[in-house]
């Protein structure tokens, strides 16, 4: 209670008295015998205590209820008066008493003292498999405070006034707990909350955005469940396909690539564990890079992203393993593209507990070749002829070329494999994982050809590993600490030759882009609460990243072109990054945070500000709003490039490739701001709004006219800008769930020497999405529905038309490329249908899965190409379509 108010309080307690002074000379005149009382209060509400005394008593007292809940009476005293009773109950309670001439009581905050504060920390887990759940929202009822759980479950409430008080936790896709806790002077209590599971829609993704704060925030966490991610439609179980469902998250499968927010492929972080992991491609589009049976969450951060969660110009993906099984069950899965397996367990030793997996996934192609996906693959490894003939002396070069080519088989092959272990004793975790992948994807069409024709094999083979190390414990009440190391590595091949005209023996005609990289990394981490408002977050990281870089793209004529490269680039990176998060009263939490990265290699400290502020609103008839606004600088410090490559034989439009940054390039920057709403109806029913603008002051894109072995002439400076927003409602009713979502975007950018130096559409834009999404459970049977509606894609044509045949300036391809955006696809329409039955035996639980991809049998188109008609002798545009009609079943078994 404020002073004034207390004041007032007295005062008006004063003007009763008044009121009566007969009654009150009557009782001052009678004469007074002092009377003794023994009471013993052990941890009783404060206000319990109070009605005690004055009902044994008699004791005139006067207080606000708000003044004394929450606090409790600790208190044994024997044959005393009654103010030296007042006094007993009240002691460290933080109250204190004032007495009238009138004799009496008015209860005050004590203000000449500071209170014997307490401490409460704690960990929240799942129930049933025992593990920590990140970002579960912890709150005080009654006040103001509020904080959300570390990456291992952890919390802390480190100055408490002693008492009771009630601690309510939450996590999406879980039920709700509420608990009393008794916190005493000076005393730290720790508590162990676990939290049940209940259905929601699917798993395990979550989208960083309006996420933190009680209670207003369980629509926003679009977090998925694994059986649902199982049952997302597909020819795997594929976590990537799953990202799909998120509003500003596209998955193309023209490029297979993924996209935050209209940002370039490049333009944000894929992590494991929070390893950093390069992914080039996902097999066609249907095969992602981990095994269903290993990751148990994948994180979105999007626009406005906190500091402490790294560098990139559009977002970051952070995938994790799971480790949640609860006891001994092999599993098993086989479907048309994979066979998977998982074994799992957790074990206890003294008071340790060990928790760890394992999971393998291999490839069933060279097996059982699914034909609707092996016809689609053909169609698009055909050989593409027009850039040769275009840009080659001999006009029918490209023609001889294509008649040579024999029937090259497509090659799908995968395998991967999985193991983390978690050990956890007291306050203390250790945690360690090995992540290991080996894809080919690709033609080997022309291997069989004539001797006096080079080898043509189209096909792209890479291997990823990542290692990391995790040890994190509680330091104090308000402290946490993390450290980590960490490995990551990444190999790519794709031998081909530069052109099909030369002899095999010929020491140069086999080249190959070739793309290595090693990151070496190590993280110290804190999560200190500073004060009641104030919760202090940061770390400091070191890395070393060496990459080896070798390009052949060089084709014979006149037009400018990629030509070969051979770089190896290395360098350090000295991160630091601090992040403060205030709490302005429960419905409002402003974070201000920087990144502070030095480069020797630039001797340079780039600083990204960033900050965000969030409030809630409780609204009548059950509604509940969240705003939350954010903004700063964000930059990138590895170059990721996708390169349309050079071959007469290409199954896909472009492969990638990363180069960490030269002493020439400084580095791609973006200035992000972001809008974001949400208004809940109840528990069933919410609507999301998110607006975001990004202004690329610098980006690093490939320079199709360098000539030179430099990478200062490979990469050339580009600017754009980004701006779109998405509109998605959501709804659950027993059974059913549901969420229909529109989504525009806008991008653009502008590279110096390419079409006519103005602002082009970006060639991955998609302007403008329906998606429709319904789930329905009964028991053991479950479906889904999922359908994409995709409208305004530009860049028609094969990107590497674009790339290789514009800077001609029309000489030979007559201006047909210098509009890109005008080149403008039909409406990609995609619905796809899942099924799952599961039924459970005596050793044993069986379920089988059915998927309809393309149930319309739609010909969506990807791109167009030209190809040579001899019956006219002339180019005619054809199309190459996604992904046709395609029936597809799985089983999978659980002992």
């Amino acid at each position: 209670m404020s002073t004034r108010a207390t004041v007032l309080s007295i005062a008006c307690v004063a003007a009763l008295i008044a009121a009566s002074p007969v009654q009150k000379s009557l009782a001052q005149d009678a004469p007074r015998t002092e009377t003794v009382y023994t009471f013993a209060f052990l941890r009783v509400p404060l206000l319990e205590a109070l009605d005690v005394i004055m009902a044994e008593t008699s004791l005139d007292l006067f207080f606000e209820t708000e003044l004394v809940k929450g606090r409790v009476a600790h208190c044994t005293i024997s044959r005393k008066v009654q103010e030296d009773v007042l006094k007993c109950v009240l002691h460290d309670t933080g109250l204190d008493f004032v007495r009238l001439s009138s004799g009496t009581y008015v209860l005050t905050e004590m203000v000449l003292e500071e209170p014997a504060l307490g401490q409460l920390r704690g960990f929240v887990v799942d129930g049933s498999s025992g593990l920590p759940l990140p970002d579960a929202n912890v709150l005080l009822a009654g006040s103001n405070r509020g904080v959300a759980t570390s990456s291992t479950g952890y919390f802390v409430f480190p100055s408490l006034l002693p008492g009771e008080h009630e601690v309510v936790v939450t996590h999406v896709a879980y039920d709700d707990s509420v608990l009393s806790v008794i916190v005493g002077p000076h005393g730290e209590r720790e508590i162990r909350v676990e939290l049940y599971e209940r259905y929601v829609q699917s798993r395990p993704i979550i989208v960083s955005g309006l996420s933190r704060r009680l209670p207003f925030d369980k629509s926003l966490l679009a977090e998925r469940r694994i059986d649902a991610i199982r049952d997302t439609p597909g020819a795997t179980a594929d976590m990537s396909r799953a990202l799909a469902t998120i509003a500003g998250v596209d998955v193309h499968d023209a490029l297979s690539t993924i996209h935050i927010q209209g940002g370039d492929a490049g333009e944000h972080e894929f992590r494991l564990d929070g390893v950093p992991i390069y992914l080039p491609i996902r097999n066609g589009g249907f095969v992602g890079p981990f095994s269903p049976f290993a990751i148990e969450r994948i994180h979105v951060s999007k626009a406005g992203f906190e500091a402490r969660k790294g560098s990139a110009t559009s977002g970051i993906i952070m995938a994790e393993h799971d480790v949640s099984d609860a006891a001994f069950h092999p599993s098993m899965q086989f479907g048309p593209l994979s066979a998977s397996a998982r074994i799992g367990n957790v074990n206890h030793i003294g008071r340790t507990q060990i928790r760890w997996m394992a999971s393998v996934r291999r490839s069933l192609w060279s097996i059982i070749r699914n034909q609707q996906l092996n016809k689609r693959f053909e169609s698009w490894s055909q050989p593409d002829t027009y850039i040769l003939d275009s840009i080659n002396p001999d006009s029918s070069f490209g023609q001889q070329a294509a008649s040579l080519f024999g029937d090259g088989q497509v090659e799908l092959k995968f395998r991967d494999i999985h193991t983390a272990a978690q050990v956890n004793r007291g306050l203390q975790r250790f945690y360690a994982s090995v992540y290991s992948g080996y894809n080919v994807f690709g033609n080997d069409a022309l291997e069989n050809a004539p001797g006096s024709i080079g080898a043509v094999r189209d096909e792209y083979e890479w291997y990823n590993t990542t290692v990391t190390m995790e040890y994190d414990r509680v330091l104090s009440a308000r402290t946490f600490n993390k450290w980590k190391v960490w490995k990551s590595s990444y190999l790519l091949r794709h031998p081909f030759t530069l052109s099909p005209f030369e002899p095999v023996n010929a020491a140069d005609s086999l080249a190959r882009e070739f793309n290595e990289i090693e990151t070496f990394g190590a993280l110290s981490s804190f999560d200190i609460s500073a004060s009641r408002r104030h919760n202090l977050k940061g770390g400091l990281e070191v890395t070393f990243t060496d990459d080896d870089f070798r390009l052949s793209v060089d084709p014979s004529g006149q037009a400018p072109a990629v030509t070969p490269k051979d770089l190896n680039t290395a360098h350090w990176r000295w991160v630091t990054s601090v992040e403060d998060e205030v709490s302005l009263g429960y419905k409002t939490t402003l974070i201000v945070g920087s990144r502070f990265t030095y480069l020797p290699l630039h001797e340079t400290m780039y600083v990204e500000p960033r900050t965000s502020l969030r409030h809630d609103v409780a609204l009548p008839r059950n509604l509940s709003a969240s705003f939350r606004v954010a903004g700063g600088l964000y930059r990138q410090y590895l170059n990721q490039f996708d390169i349309a490559p050079y071959s007469v034989n290409a199954i896909l439009p472009s492969f990638r490739f990363w180069i960490p940054l030269s002493e020439t390039h400084r580095p791609p920057s973006s200035v992000h701001t972001a809008v974001e709403m949400l208004l809940s109806v109840g528990p069933g029913l919410s609507l999301g709004v998110e607006s975001y603008y990004k202004k690329h002051l610098h980006l690093n894109v490939v320079n199709y006219s360098s000539s030179d072995a430099r990478d200062r002439d490979l990469i050339t400076g580009a600017t754009g800008m980004t701006a779109g927003s998405s509109i998605s409602v959501s709804a659950t009713s027993g059974r059913y769930s549901g969420q229909i979502s529109y989504i525009f975007n806008k991008s653009t950018i502008r590279t110096p020497g390419r079409f006519g130096d103005r602002s082009v559409d970006a060639p991955w834009s998609w302007p403008h999405q329906f998606r429709l999404g319904t789930d329905y459970t009964a028991g053991s049977l479950s479906a889904t529905i999922r359908s994409n509606i995709v409208l305004r894609r530009s860049w028609g044509y094969q990107l590497g038309y674009y790339n290789y045949l514009e800077p001609l300036e029309g000489v030979l391809s007559g201006g047909l490329f210098s509009d890109p955006e005008n080149d403008i696809l039909p409406v990609f329409v995609q619905v796809d249908l899942g099924m799952s039955y599961t039924h459970k035996m005596k050793f044993v639980t069986a379920r089988l899965r059915a998927s309809v991809l393309n149930v319309l049998g739609r010909e969506n188109v990807v791109d167009w190409l030209l190809i040579y008609n001899p019956d006219d002798n002339r180019y005619v545009r054809e199309e190459r379509f996604a992904i046709p009609f395609t029936p597809l079943l799985s089983a999978a078994l659980t002992f």
